[in-house]
């Protein structure tokens, strides 16, 4: 069979184009030249195992005559390096081998019925008459490009090898066809665009190399009979397949070369690696040459030596293995990127491995070039001390933002990256940029800076600058880079003065409203002090007409030297002069005698600061001043009073302790007297007595040892301020500790438990404030409930600038109605012979607290136990 190179129409969309090329249709011409079997007849065997006998080739579909099993290893392996898909397709539709099929196809066009029938169409029908030899390259039903190529089997058309999908990387991908298709037929627009988005991209001259292989590879399955063991014995077969293989080797090292990737294969039984040309080239050894794994290792950079085997280990133990090192060739260091899969034997020994080696050192100076200028990029961005962000509109996300942008608005950065944009601005914002982008994508100019209200995370509405750069893709709008000046000082600037002059306009209105019907006299002078107005208070006491003042001046209606010096001064410096109650005899009115008078002179400035008006402003205080100096008189005898009140009580408060001492002494010693004969009395005369005369004496001797304990309380509280000490700084929590060990046997006697928690120091007088707690816990102690155990809990705390001291308990507590009465002297509650006492307790630590400034009160109720409340000042 002669060679031949024909050419085929390119169908696009299903349906044939003419010869002539179009935007969707181009003629390809089939670049192999392909060789024809000499032999017009083939032996087959009549008799085939699992078959029926006496087969014919009519008989026989494409699946029963090839080796799908080897041709898919073949093709696996090519797709490993060439990234091509292909698949065998007999004329039924079935898949016989296939490699590289897509995402499109398999999870969308084979799945919806529409577009499944549109594969099988294209496959079937679209691929017809092509003759043997050669390919078309057309668009299927579903606007992909596929390549075809015949399969014959002894001059029979049995199958296609189709190519595909996959787009030529010169053509634009129409986005709207393909979302439409996606909209057509139910599918999730973004997934079958991310879909797409994977289809390769593939140059014409790659396309063109891939089918002259596919075309020898049909060639070559072409010339197979259905009996495989025959015609593996056929020499002839042999030498052509060897032939058609070798020139697809010679294309593989082609296309390995144009791609900077070659390949290689480990035999470790044999110890022997064997490299591809272009593997030999990357390496920089010579073609040919005698390789083991050792000598691989030895090229590997040394600090990556270590890196390179401990991956190969990995790979070894089933983890993948794909990595990027270095090597060195001569004085040039190469990264490169490999890729392997190993083959193991049944008891999981290794065998040997296949793999690909890419030269990436070009890929690698454009990735750090690119790094160093993101690094510089991003440190400009987080050290920027104004708010940056880069905005996708495609996606409707923020795709970065930097730190000062986040702590404006109040949100993580996180929580910046999950939002819509559009979700922080107000809605003013929101119209404006999606008018922007509509103005941009329309052609017209925009402002690049825009004020923009920004919302943050707590509601707050942030002014801002947004400068918009915009990205484009294709044409389209797609994103911004952002830079944010926060102008919220600007603003609130602005709204401020224009606030204050909404309020300045409204209070001259009701300035001249309330100097226009007011008592006080206001006069505005130029600084000529000429009259430019007067009100009607001025008016009436200089008993004129307010037109009368206008255009004269002032001092030649009143000539005043010193007065005028003082206006010429506040002129001169800008600076107010007030006076008050100066005295003033109206010549006019003599029969009022003297009058005071509160003056004002109040400069007003233009915009350059210089002075041009005056505000003179004069109010009558005649009657204020005479009835202050009735009221100092007042308060000097009212002064003299209190003096001479204050030193009749300090009199009689001496004279008062002077007898509480004298009292309290003169009646102890008869007191004294009186048990010592009751207690010689019991003593001596106890067995001469008879019960009631015993009664008698013990009574008598009760009765003075209390009439001696009030005596002492007495004493004891009128000298609470006499005696009292210099204060002093007081660690309250350790007077507390030594009060509870001095009463440590009352308190173990009732079981009671004493909590002391955190105290305050203030200054006082320490003697005095052992006498206060020791007051309060005897009192805790003596008022217990024998029914629960006692607990007194005594502890402080700050409340606006005041200590706060409680001592609480639980026993048998009190009646607020009786809070008044506890404090006083003498004053008790409960019987003497069920609680003893003097009742004057309460009463000495009232009096001492309030000597320190403070205040004592309670809180209680019966049964429920009692809280003694102190306040004194903060030291």
């Amino acid at each position: 069979m002669e060679n031949r190179n024909r050419a085929t129409n390119v169908i696009s969309s299903g349906h044939p184009s003419g010869a002539e090329s179009t935007e969707n249709c181009e003629t390809v011409k089939n670049r192999t030249d392909c060789a024809r079997r000499g032999e017009s007849v083939r032996e087959w065997v009549t008799e085939e195992t699992n078959h029926s006998p006496q087969r014919s080739i009519e008989d026989l579909e494409l699946g029963d005559i090839i080796d799908s099993q080897a041709i898919q290893s073949m093709m696996d392996d090519f797709y490993r390096f060439a990234r091509i898909p292909v698949s065998i397709i007999d004329l039924n539709g079935k898949v016989l081998v296939g490699v590289g099929r897509q995402d499109i196809c398999t999870k969308f066009h084979k799945v919806h019925p529409e577009t499944r029938t549109n594969c099988i169409e294209s496959d079937l029908r679209l691929s017809a008459g092509i003759p043997r030899g050669e390919f078309r390259l057309y668009k299927c039903l579903n606007n992909i490009w596929d390549i075809a190529t015949p399969l014959f089997v002894c001059e029979k058309h049995m199958g296609n090898v189709f190519s595909g999908q996959f787009f030529f990387d010169d053509e634009p991908i129409d986005y709207d066809l393909f979302r439409s298709q996606a909209r057509r037929h139910g599918f999730d627009e973004d997934e079958y665009i991310a879909a797409l988005e994977s289809v390769p991209r593939l140059c014409r001259s790659d396309v063109e190399a891939g089918m002259s292989f596919f075309i020898k590879i049909a060639d070559v399955i072409s010339g197979a009979s259905y009996d495989n063991i025959h015609l593996a014995r056929s020499l002839v077969q042999r030498d052509a397949l060897m032939a058609s293989l070798q020139e697809s080797r010679n294309d593989l090292n082609r296309a390995q070369a144009v791609a900077h990737t070659g390949s290689w294969r480990l035999d470790v039984r044999r110890n022997e690696l064997t490299w591809s040309d272009e593997t030999y080239r990357i390496f920089g050894i010579p073609e040919g040459t005698s390789l083991t794994y050792e000598d691989f290792l030895s090229a590997v950079h040394p600090e990556d030596r270590e890196y390179v085997e401990r991956e190969w280990s990995a790979a070894l133990h089933g983890e993948p293995y794909q990595i990027e090192f270095r090597i060195v060739v001569g004085d040039t260091v190469k990264w490169v990127r490999e890729k392997a899969e190993l083959e193991f034997g049944k008891e999981g020994l290794l065998l040997g491995g296949f793999g690909t080696v890419q030269d990436i050192t070009e890929r690698k100076r454009s990735e750090e070039a690119l790094k160093s200028s993101e690094e510089k990029y991003r440190h400009l961005v987080k050290h920027a001390p104004t708010g940056i962000y880069e905005v996708d509109f495609v996606n409707r996300r923020l795709k970065s933002v930097n730190e000062v942008m986040c702590q404006v608005l109040g949100y993580t950065e996180e929580e910046l990256l999950c939002m819509n944009p559009l979700d922080l601005l107000d809605e003013e914002g929101k119209r404006t940029l999606v008018e922007r982008i509509m103005k941009s994508l329309a052609g017209e100019k925009v402002d690049e800076t825009v004020e923009y209200g920004v919302i943050a995370k707590d509601g707050r509405k942030i002014w801002t600058v947004l400068n918009n750069a915009f990205t484009y893709e294709e044409g389209r709008v797609t994103g911004a880079l952002v830079v944010a000046y926060d102008i919220n000082e600007r603003k609130k600037a602005e709204e401020t003065l224009r606030t204050n002059e909404a309020q300045l306009a409204k209070l001259n209105q009701i300035m001249a409203g309330i100097l226009e019907h007011t008592h006080m006299l206001a006069v505005l002078l130029d600084s000529q002090f000429n009259f430019i107005w007067v009100n009607r208070a001025y008016a009436a006491a200089c008993r004129h007409d307010p037109s009368f003042f206008l255009g004269k001046n002032h001092f030649d209606l009143y000539p005043n030297e010193e007065n005028k010096v003082i206006f010429q001064r506040v002129v001169d410096t800008g600076e107010p002069f007030f006076v008050a109650a100066k005295s003033f005899e109206d010549t006019d009115q003599r029969e009022r005698g003297m009058t005071y008078w509160d003056w004002s002179l109040v400069p007003v400035k233009d915009g350059a600061g210089r002075v041009s008006n005056l505000v003179f402003t004069l109010t009558e205080v005649t009657e204020r001043i005479r009835a202050e100096e009735a009221l100092r008189k007042a308060h000097n005898q009212l002064e003299l009073r209190v003096k001479e009140r204050t030193a009749e009580l300090e009199r009689k408060n001496q004279e008062l302790q002077e007898f509480a001492f004298v009292a309290s002494h003169d009646l102890a010693e008869p007191l004294r007297k009186i048990q010592t004969f009751g207690d010689l009395l019991k003593a001596k005369s106890a067995d001469h007595l008879c019960e009631q005369e015993r009664d008698y004496v013990s009574r008598m001797s009760g009765a003075a040892g209390r009439m001696q304990e009030l005596l002492d309380a007495l004493l004891r509280y009128s000298r609470i301020e006499t005696q009292g000490r210099d204060p002093v700084p007081l660690k309250l929590e350790e007077i507390v500790r030594t009060v509870t060990a001095d009463l440590e046997v009352a308190i173990k006697k009732i079981g009671a438990h004493v909590e002391i928690g955190m105290l305050p120091i203030i200054t006082g007088d320490p003697y005095q404030w052992r006498q206060i707690f020791q007051n309060l816990i005897a009192n805790a102690v003596k008022y217990h409930r024998s029914e629960v155990k006692t607990i007194i809990k005594i502890h402080g705390e700050e409340n606006n600038g005041t200590d706060h001291l409680f001592v609480e308990d639980n026993g048998i507590g009190f009646d607020e109605k009786y809070l008044d009465k506890i404090f006083l002297p003498f004053q008790r509650l409960h019987g003497k012979h069920e609680y003893p006492g003097t009742g004057i307790g309460l009463a000495i630590c009232k009096k001492i607290i309030e000597r320190h400034g403070g205040k004592i009160t309670a809180k209680s109720a019966p049964g429920k136990g009692s809280t003694f409340i102190i306040e004194v000042p903060k030291s």
